[in-house]
């Protein structure tokens, strides 16, 4: 199971969600590109040594500007759009290139007639032309597989001369395939950027455009879900963990939703892991902790946050604390999808892929009514 369907799954989603935004009468391109100057962030002693050169990348993107609904108001007019991606690693021998395709926001933080300062943040898939093998390739012990889940953020200064859109500013982005396949220590990668863009409309936000914001309920969600884990490159296992979460969300904006949750996980690596044997890979294994969250709305589609702590873990080797970043989207008005990556600080733990039930407080009450 080499190829890791987060980055693919990300970008469909967004692609779905916005398929009707690129269909509006009133379009406003951007067709841009970008070229960056970075270096890999050794965030391990074993990924010191890799490092030999700068990393030089490009992007080719092309976007549309938001501009007919409530919630693209709230937003200041973002753009969202689709973009390839290209760097070279700095190590021909064992690290290679990287290619991406990827899905992404642009949202400006702050609009002064032409000029924004933006935030962007992407969701992908990138293809590494050298990862990990025990024969050809063992010196590689930050990436076990091809395929990965591209993440890539960062804030930008941009300045509209028509038909020209010009930005700089600085950008980090991530490899991991979520330890679907041993060595998964990952790539983080800071770098500046610099882009030049067409535009072949543009329609500047003005405040009295900017629509009231009424959200403030509340929703209750049951999230069950499911992913798979590699414990190590010498364990031949792959293990099957599970999920279950009940939350409690509260909009205080039309933007921003926080929440409090209770997490309950099964997760048969962890006596393996533990006992450091691997002849039983399906042992019975559970614990369970609270969590803080915070999501960013856009719509049906959110970006959410989480920061945990785990109430009952008798072997933790991970430690308290834990965390998870995804997307969610709203399906229909019941049904919510969810894809969460799990990690302990800066280390990758597994993908959730999951389905929540959930109802609103409105809902609640009309039912107890009847």
């Amino acid at each position: 199971m080499n190829k890791q369907p987060i980055g693919l799954i990300s970008f469909i989603l967004l692609i779905i969600l916005y398929s009707k935004n690129f269909a509006q009468p009133r379009a406003n391109y951007c067709f841009s590109f970008s070229a960056r100057y970075g270096f890999i962030f050794p965030h391990r002693p074993s990924i010191a040594y890799l490092v030999q050169r700068h990393i030089p990348a490009f992007d080719i993107t092309v976007s549309k500007q938001l501009n007919h609904n409530t919630w693209h108001t709230l937003y200041k007019f973002p753009y969202t759009g689709i973009g390839l991606y290209h760097a070279n690693l700095g190590n021909p021998q064992y690290t290679g290139k990287a290619y991406a395709i990827y899905g992404f926001f642009d949202i400006p933080l702050i609009l002064k007639n032409n000029y924004s300062f933006n935030f962007k943040y992407s969701l992908g898939i990138a293809y590494l032309t050298k990862n990990y093998h025990y024969a050809e390739n063992y010196y590689n012990l930050v990436i076990g597989s091809p395929f990965n889940a591209y993440v890539d953020f960062g804030l930008t200064n941009s300045f509209v001369v028509k038909p020209l859109r010009i930005s700089f500013g600085i950008t980090y982005t991530h490899y991991s395939n979520g330890a679907i396949t041993k060595p998964n220590l990952g790539f983080n990668i800071p770098s500046l950027s610099v882009s030049l863009g067409y535009i072949n409309n543009y329609t500047p936000f003005k405040k009295d455009s900017l629509m009231p914001d009424k959200k403030r309920h509340f929703e209750i969600h049951l999230l069950a879900a499911t992913g798979v884990r590699q414990n190590s490159t010498s364990d031949p296992y792959r293990y099957i963990a599970n999920t279950i979460s009940l939350n409690l969300e509260k909009y205080f904006s039309a933007k921003r939703m926080l929440g409090i949750g209770f997490d309950f996980f099964y997760d048969p690596s962890i006596p393996q892991r533990y006992n450091f044997s691997y002849e039983k890979p399906y042992i019975p294994y559970y614990r369970y902790g609270i969590h803080l969250s915070h999501d960013w709305v856009f719509d049906k589609f959110s970006v959410t946050f989480h920061t945990g702590r785990y109430l009952f873990d008798p072997y933790l080797l991970d430690g308290w604390i834990y965390s998870r970043v995804g997307i969610k989207y709203k399906i229909n008005s019941f049904l919510q999808a969810n894809i969460l990556l799990k990690s302990h600080f800066a280390k990758a733990d597994i993908i959730e892929f999951g389905v929540s039930y959930y109802t609103t407080k409105h809902q609640v009450f009309r039912k107890q009514n009847n």
